[in-house]
């Protein structure tokens, strides 16, 4: 992906400017020419300083408005006949630089070293901006880029599902709204390509439970599983961690022999996380007893324990 700057601009709308003298690659600073339109979210490119002819590329982030002020313009203002001089508006914009490509590299490459003052900056042709914008393999459409909406906003489905996607915000900012956006489209585009999408949400507070989702998957293909059902609780506590033991086998008193024998096995453990869970029973404690007929009762206990999980788990789904 590699472009001349001649062949792949439409006209120029400004020329680099600092009021500051600063002139900074990583971004630029522009007067837009009269009659020229730019907003908040358009690509623009200037050429390379020392490669000629080769676009780099910025997206503008601010359109201030610069205006050479008069001593007497707040006095006319206060009395109510502001002087409207529109030869003295400076329409300016900063823009961030995105980078510039070479042939054969995906990846754009970053300016790094001094661009000239008063270079011309350049809109770039609509064809160019969809090769810019658009991957070349399969991608989803998650909006447009504001404010002017003419340009689509696509993530290509391979980087997306290989990188990832880290979406952040305040409260209220939309970030669930985004995320089923996201979920739904790639997963209608796996299904449009014959694939068969498998995800995983961890969802501790219920938010994606939408009809949406549900709907996209198929009532039959979602499954729910409550965050009570999969929480293992560890302990440090040896004391603490039997007794809860013997609560869930069902063993409420410490004087039975299936007890006893419980806490002289934890106490024996040295200093390590205690899991109440199936699985670190079967592993740390039963092979542990000795004797047949208790090993025989923990194990039914712990089957029993074990089922009625599974079944608040079907019910709950």
């Amino acid at each position: 992906m590699a472009w001349d700057i001649k062949s792949c601009t439409e006209d120029v709308v400004g020329y680099i400017y600092s009021e500051d003298g600063v002139y900074d690659p990583r971004e630029i600073s522009f007067t837009v020419l009269e009659g020229k339109r730019i907003e908040i979210g358009d690509i623009v490119c200037i050429e390379h300083p020392s490669k000629e002819g080769l676009p780099v590329f910025y997206q503008v982030i601010d359109v201030p408005l610069r205006r050479k002020a008069k001593d007497y313009e707040e006095d006319l203002v206060r009395i109510g006949t502001p002087l409207m001089d529109e030869t003295r508006n400076y329409p300016r914009a900063r823009a961030v630089q995105i980078g510039y490509y070479v042939e054969g590299e995906e990846e754009p490459r970053m300016l790094i070293e001094h661009i000239k003052p008063l270079s011309r900056v350049y809109r770039p042709s609509q064809i160019v901006l969809e090769e810019l914008l658009y991957p070349t393999q399969s991608s989803i459409v998650i909006g447009e880029i504001y404010p002017s909406f003419q340009l689509r906003v696509e993530l290509e489905l391979p980087k997306l599902l290989r990188q990832g996607l880290l979406v952040v915000g305040g409260v209220g900012t939309g970030k669930t709204t985004t995320m089923l956006t996201v979920l739904v489209r790639v997963i209608r585009k796996i299904m449009e390509e014959d694939g068969a999408p498998r995800v995983l949400i961890v969802d501790k507070d219920g938010e994606y439970g939408a009809e949406e989702l549900i709907n996209c998957v198929g009532q039959d293909m979602y499954v729910r599983v409550p965050i009570d059902v999969i929480y293992v609780d560890v302990f440090k506590d040896k004391d603490k961690f039997a007794q809860q033991l013997l609560r869930k086998l069902g063993y409420h008193d410490k004087r039975t022999k299936v007890a006893r024998t419980i806490y002289a096995i934890v106490q024996e453990f040295e200093d390590r996380e205690l899991e109440l869970s199936k699985t670190f029973i079967e592993q740390n404690i039963l092979p542990r007893v000795i004797d047949e007929d208790v090993q025989a009762k923990v194990a039914s206990a712990l089957e029993k324990w074990h089922g009625k999980l599974e079944r608040e788990y079907l019910s709950a789904i």
